[in-house]
């Protein structure tokens, strides 16, 4: 086969693929987002067993270690489709991959077979899943700590924390492991389909994970995809608010026509458009963490003010939970506070820039 071949079937494979996660956050999700906004465990776990079905929780391990061999570039388009339907499940995929990817082959081949694992963050400083957590020194594996809220634990049959403080390493926590408890804590003001919780350590014993080609670098790619997927599913809920005031505004009748006919409306959906094509999605197979970092930002921000838009044009509807479009603006804004919040995501790259 040649070059150009094996090109286009790769890329009729991701296309038909990526439709997959489309058809997924659509039929699946959507109907079901206030329930999954509200915390019901029967429609979470309805949603995971269908995201699991098709294999989105291990998108990113290779097909012979029983995942879809999905590139990074790949998943990320899969994650803003499934976040058109909702943001929160789009979430625990990107975490359930990214616990995988921050394991050796082997051992995340082992554990993708169970349910749900997900990633979570302790380091670099500035996170906000970083308070208080610590890797014992002299070669103890052992990790002591908080973490709240860490999103995808409540529910999970293991996390991966991932730490990055003089020596940074990926430890496996199975649930259940003596010393890790994992509890429910209050709901975040969006995402609350993420499952949130809270995480205890105490003497808990890790499994301490050498990361293959050095653990900063993989700490680094952990948290590069971690900020990339979050720009991913900042984009699908901006498409959704967007989809749903232009739906509201064809159809909401003021003065003898549809709203969409005046001016305040145009410009406010106009403005969505300009937003969704100044944030495109990411294309690329690889994940570059400089532009994960600054495309967090600008997508968050953009996914803010549609949801935000979205609600103007539903007037005093917008504010009602029952319309879906607030708990749009309540994930846009918790996205853009994780995985680190907005103002420290800024100080970070202005770091970057030297002076």
């Amino acid at each position: 086969m040649s070059a150009v071949a094996a090109a286009g079937e790769a890329s009729a494979e991701r296309h038909e693929i990526v439709a997959l996660a489309g058809e997924l956050g659509r039929r699946e999700l959507a109907p079901h987002a206030l329930a999954l906004d509200d915390g019901l465990s029967d429609a979470l776990q309805l949603a995971w067993s269908r995201v699991a079905e098709v294999g989105f929780d291990r998108a990113l391990l290779a097909v012979d270690d029983g995942g879809v061999g999905l590139d990074a570039g790949s998943l990320l388009l899969c994650l803003e489709e499934i976040a058109v339907g909702d943001a929160g499940v789009a979430l625990l995929v990107l975490l359930s991959n990214a616990a995988l990817a921050a394991l050796p082959p082997e051992q995340a081949a082992a554990i993708a077979e169970t349910e749900r694992w997900a990633l979570v963050p302790a380091a670099p400083e500035g996170l906000a899943t970083s308070a208080a957590i610590a890797a014992r020194g002299d070669g103890d594996p052992a990790l002591t700590g908080t973490l709240s809220p860490a999103l995808g634990a409540l529910g999970a049959d293991g996390v991966v924390v991932v730490c990055g403080d003089v020596e940074p390493r990926a430890h496996a926590l199975a649930a259940g492991t003596p010393g890790l408890q994992i509890d429910a804590c209050e709901p975040l003001l969006g995402l609350r389909s993420a499952a949130p919780a809270r995480i205890s350590l105490s003497s808990a014993v890790a499994v301490a994970v050498p990361p293959a080609g050095g653990a900063p670098a993989t700490v680094d790619a952990s948290l590069a995809l971690l900020r990339a997927g979050s720009a991913a599913i900042a984009r699908g809920v901006a498409r959704r608010a967007q989809e749903m005031a232009i739906e509201y505004a064809e159809n909401r009748y003021q003065g003898g026509v549809p709203i969409i006919e005046h001016d305040a409306v145009r410009e406010m959906l106009a403005a969505m458009k300009v937003r969704e094509s100044a944030t495109p999605a990411q294309h690329g197979a690889e994940i570059d963490p400089a532009a994960a970092l600054t495309t967090r930002v600008a997508a968050t921000e953009a996914a803010l003010a549609t949801a935000t838009d979205a609600v103007q044009v539903f007037g005093g509807t917008g504010y009602m939970h029952e319309t879906g479009i607030e708990k749009l603006m309540r994930d846009a804004k918790s996205l853009q506070l994780w995985p680190e919040p907005a103002w420290i995501a800024y100080e970070m790259i202005a770091e970057a820039l030297g002076g």
